[in-house]
């Protein structure tokens, strides 16, 4: 539940939002069959940090994590699978820090999640998870809203819809026709060959630094669509500073809604 304020009358409404939140976080430094300058340093510690936080700071009934070797494919898939299981009024976040690709061909870009036993060989694309099947694991899950943010760079051509270009509002009318909805959201990292940066809050990405600084200053609750247009134009900021191109993707992959962060606090 959440308190929000109805803007006409000035009233404070508390809104039913979930029966329940389930979290899935994957982070992966190794990856067995890429070469040694390939493999990461930050994206478990990254992944971590935010498993911490969902976990101190929010409210879910589960916070499922694969680190390295146990964020194998299959692994993932079985993870992704058992959401299955959630029901109708519940929510899912899905965080994924690792390796990204872009495979570009006649007929447009296609982006990857590289899992722990995954491959950057172009004839072994099969090893990976694509956007394309993410989003097939996502259409048959029960949950109303689905959120998945992904440090890692590729191209965001398969988002449905775009961030808004003013911060969306968060009164009461939105939250009751927002929660109706169903929807399947996605964050990235960065779009096709841009560098995703380090060196950011706390130590992390840059894109994850900021991600877990906006959640954490939330007082009462926050949206994936707030989310998505704060984080990208910060990231866009400081990268610009640096001489570096690096934007942020959001938008709907399927529906319209949005999924919120509840704090603990509220």
């Amino acid at each position: 539940k959440i308190k929000s304020l109805d803007q006409f009358t000035g009233n404070e409404e508390e809104l039913q939002l979930y029966e329940n939140t389930y979290s899935l976080i994957i982070g992966i430094d190794n990856y067995p069959n890429l070469g040694f300058n390939q493999q990461l340093q930050y994206a478990v510690s990254d992944a971590k940090a935010v498993a911490k936080s969902m976990r101190k700071n929010f409210q879910f009934n589960d916070v499922i994590t694969l680190y390295n070797e146990q964020a194998t494919k299959t692994n993932v898939q079985r993870e992704l699978s058992n959401f299955r299981k959630t029901n109708k009024e519940d929510g899912v976040f899905i965080f994924f820090a690792g390796h990204g690709y872009t495979e570009s061909t006649r007929d447009g870009d296609l982006g990857y999640i590289i899992p722990n036993d995954g491959s950057m060989n172009e004839i072994e694309m099969f090893k990976n998870i694509s956007m394309n099947e993410l989003t097939d694991y996502l259409k048959p899950i029960e949950a109303k809203h689905v959120f998945v943010v992904v440090d890692a760079c590729y191209s965001g051509t398969l988002l449905a819809t775009r961030a808004a270009k003013n911060e969306p509002a968060t009164d009461l009318a939105y939250f009751k026709e927002m929660s109706r909805g169903r929807v399947r959201q996605v964050l990235t990292a960065g779009g096709k060959n841009q560098q995703v940066l380090d060196g950011g809050p706390g130590g992390h990405s840059v894109f994850t630094g900021y991600f877990l600084q906006y959640l954490e200053n939330a007082s009462s609750f926050i949206t994936a669509s707030q989310l998505g247009f704060k984080v990208p134009k910060q990231v866009y900021s400081v990268a610009h500073e640096r001489g570096i191109t690096q934007v942020p993707q959001f938008g709907n992959l399927i529906g319209e809604g949005d999924f919120v962060f509840i704090s603990k606090n509220t």
